[in-house]
């Protein structure tokens, strides 16, 4: 299943200013210009940030986290509930701009996830694994298409030729690149010496005539790239350490190395062929990059100057608001240098 599949449901990360204090009811875990966020909701945010972060360890085939402590437990909510204070502002500058997204809108983009799923059953289970439900996702993704459509609306940006060349020669080692594969004898799992043994001694034979990516299926170390004969495919300038990127970049294409030492061994080193993308050839990429960063930076001011009068009251059991970066942050008066606030239970 395609980790990809929900990356569409994350509204865009943007930071607000804001200040604000006063009256919130018990229900509630925050208030933002006289909108209320309740318990509930943050419970229901809570749940769903918890379960994302489990299928993304279990993709990342990382070991089962240790119970949450209360610190943890704190700093979720915490993140969650600046998540729907920033939902709520978002949502009123689309009313004011008058900019709405319709069911349709919504559906078609729901079919475009599920495309990449082999069975509704499939999709279905996606969604319990990051504890949303449908409704949720639907909502979710409304308030997507409105923020892209915001920013459509509002930001205009221009790149120039010369912001083009700059990006390009700041990125120029991405722009080039060499296939690569490599042989490696480990020095972590045998002795120095016996590593340089093997090298050297494989490096007789492929000089005198053996197949290179036989003996790397046969010899190598390597894990990674043994099954594929050590080829590494196409990688950019600086992609490896050093003592193997500087070989990778001086020697001869279709000769093979002598052993190169690095952290990890030994390696016998062969380039297939090198490549170089011309400014001609990557310049639609960099414009469409650059267009991006700039609409980012533009509707980060656009969006600040918008909550700068906003009013956001946080319920001190949770902290209080940062003005600077919207952070929910320790009361002075609530919590001591240590020990941090106990997290608020939301269950029942």
């Amino acid at each position: 299943m395609k980790s990809r599949a929900f990356a569409l449901l994350t509204l865009l990360s943007i930071a607000f200013l804001a200040t604000g204090c006063g009256r919130y009811g018990q229900a509630d875990a925050a208030v933002v210009n006289g909108h209320r966020i309740t318990l509930d909701e943050l419970k229901v945010g809570v749940a769903a940030a918890k379960a994302e972060e489990r299928q993304q360890q279990q993709q990342q085939q990382q070991q089962q986290p240790a119970a949450d402590d209360d610190a943890s437990i704190l700093a979720r909510q915490r993140r969650v509930l600046v998540q729907l204070v920033q939902q709520v502002l978002l949502e009123e500058q689309l009313r004011r701009e008058k900019l709405t997204v319709s069911e349709r809108d919504v559906e078609a983009r729901i079919a475009q996830i599920k495309q990449q799923f082999q069975s509704e059953a499939q999709f279905t289970d996606a969604l319990k694994a990051q504890g949303l439900t449908l409704a949720v996702l639907r909502a979710r993704l409304k308030g997507s298409l409105g923020v892209q459509r915001l920013q459509e609306k509002v930001v205009h940006v221009t790149v120039t030729g010369a912001e083009l060349q700059a990006a390009y020669g700041a990125q120029r080692n991405q722009f080039q690149q060499a296939h690569v594969r490599h042989i490696l004898f480990s020095s972590q799992s045998q002795p120095a010496a016996d590593a340089l043994r093997r090298a050297r001694a494989a490096l007789v034979r492929l000089r005198g005539g053996a197949d290179f990516a036989t003996l790397a299926k046969q010899l190598s170390d390597d894990t990674g790239s043994k099954a594929s004969g050590g080829d590494l495919g196409f990688q950019p300038r600086g992609a490896y350490v050093p003592e193997f990127d500087a070989q990778v970049w001086s020697l001869k294409l279709n000769t093979v190395s002598e052993p190169v030492q690095t952290q990890f061994g030994y390696h016998l080193i062969e380039v297939l062929a090198r490549r170089t993308t011309t400014f001609a050839q990557a310049r639609a990429q960099l414009k469409t990059q650059l267009e991006q960063q700039k609409r980012d930076e533009a509707f980060q001011d656009y969006i600040q100057k918008i909550v700068s009068a906003a009013t956001i009251e946080v319920n001190p059991r949770f902290g209080k608001i940062n003005p600077a970066t919207l952070q929910i942050v320790d009361e002075d008066f609530f919590t001591p240098p240590t020990p941090s606030p106990k997290p608020v239970s939301l269950t029942p």
